[in-house]
């Protein structure tokens, strides 16, 4: 089993994925675009035990973005970290905050139809309007 690390910005989250990472998305929604200050949110997708916090648990902080979604940031820095959706056992964890390579691609882009003008989709990667 491959163990990826990640830690936030100012180092004071740091955490572990110890299983399997099913896939590597670009999600384009507006609230990932305001969420991470770009044109797309890039999430690993794994099982909720496969996230270990190894510190700064305490610096964790979650914002509700929606009636079924929860975020987690930093609250010193401000980095992403998750995005868990209710009654879901597998969660979103921002690629951005990856200190390894975890090994894959990216499989999917959602949401495209709120993609921002000014940056364009990767056409090599599958697409779809919405959540597929």
């Amino acid at each position: 089993m491959a163990v990826v690390k990640g830690s936030c910005l100012c180092g004071a989250v740091k955490f572990q994925i110890e299983g399997e990472i099913k896939a590597l998305t670009y999600c384009h929604c507006r609230m990932c675009q305001k969420a991470h200050g770009f044109a797309f949110g890039a999430y690993l997708v794994t099982g909720k035990d496969s996230f270990v916090m190894l510190g700064g648990v305490e610096n964790v902080r979650i914002h509700r973005s929606s009636s079924n979604v929860s975020r987690t940031f930093c609250a010193d820095c401000g980095s992403n970290l998750q995005f868990i959706r209710d009654g879901r056992d597998d969660i979103g964890v921002a690629a951005g905050v990856l200190d390894d390579d975890p090994g894959l691609q990216a499989s999917k882009q959602i949401y495209c139809d709120s993609k921002a003008a000014w940056h364009p989709l990767q056409e090599d990667v599958p697409h779809f309007a919405e959540r597929s």
